[in-house]
């Protein structure tokens, strides 16, 4: 699993809040959205036999950027800390 959301993961898929439910041009609408955090970690199941079996036992649930709003958006809009101190705030209420 890399930074960018894969639809052909095997071993992540995307949050239930992304309104996919297993259809695969919602799936191809998100292909290459950047992650943006783990809701859900992945469980693996690693064998140590002669073929190195893995499976895949539950999977990584992802949010992803979706639509036309990223997370530079997000962080250009967010309100901006006060320059000002305490003290400045408190004297110009007064």
């Amino acid at each position: 699993m890399g930074t960018t959301f894969d639809p052909r993961s095997h071993e992540a898929t995307v949050h239930n809040l992304h309104n996919v439910r297993g259809n695969a041009a919602d799936d191809a609408r998100l292909a290459g959205r950047r992650i943006l955090g783990i809701t859900q970690p992945a469980v693996i199941l690693k064998l140590r036999t002669l073929r190195c079996d893995e499976n895949v036992l539950n999977k990584a649930e992802l949010l992803v950027e979706h639509g036309d709003y990223t997370e530079e958006d997000h962080e250009r809009e967010r309100p901006k800390p006060s320059a000002k101190t305490l003290e400045e705030v408190e004297t110009e209420e007064e």
